[in-house]
């Protein structure tokens, strides 16, 4: 349904209060995609396949909510939020063979590459979403595949 800015703004506030809304509901799209894939049964690698794929057709599907967010010029606070929203049911990936510390900065790493590639792939596609999720994958898989058991 078409919504106009006076009607968000009046139920939401500011622009800022728009920003954090759609990126929490973001958010929380993309963890339940992400780790709605994964199948703890699966070897790790396919694992990690299922988590991008998730990741990558949720950030589809959302396309425009997605570069919105991504453009909207949170404040810090709001920013590491969500960021630390999305690394940290990732840390648990890294948990078994790495320090707590050591998990979250890997975890951080996946999400900041997974959010730059994407971005700039949204904004200009450079081949398919499925060469990205096994490009994404293989760059991933070299990094930290053999950390991962």
């Amino acid at each position: 349904a078409a919504v106009g800015k006076p009607v968000l703004y009046r139920y939401l506030g500011d622009r800022a209060a728009v920003v954090d809304a759609l990126s929490e509901w973001l958010t929380e799209q993309v963890q339940a995609a992400t780790f709605g894939n994964i199948n703890p049964a699966d070897p790790p690698r396919t694992a990690l396949h299922s988590a991008v794929a998730g990741f990558v057709d949720t950030v589809v599907a959302q396309r425009g909510v997605f570069l919105f967010v991504n453009a909207g010029g949170h404040d810090v606070a709001v920013f590491d939020r969500l960021i630390r929203g999305a690394a940290t049911p990732l840390a648990e990936v890294f948990t078994g063979t790495h320090t707590a510390t050591s998990a979250l900065t890997r975890s951080l790493a996946v999400v900041g590459m997974l959010q730059i590639t994407v971005t700039a792939w949204l904004i200009e596609p450079h081949c398919s979403a499925d060469q990205l999720v096994d490009d994404l994958v293989d760059l991933l898989w070299s990094g930290i595949g053999t950390t991962i058991t």
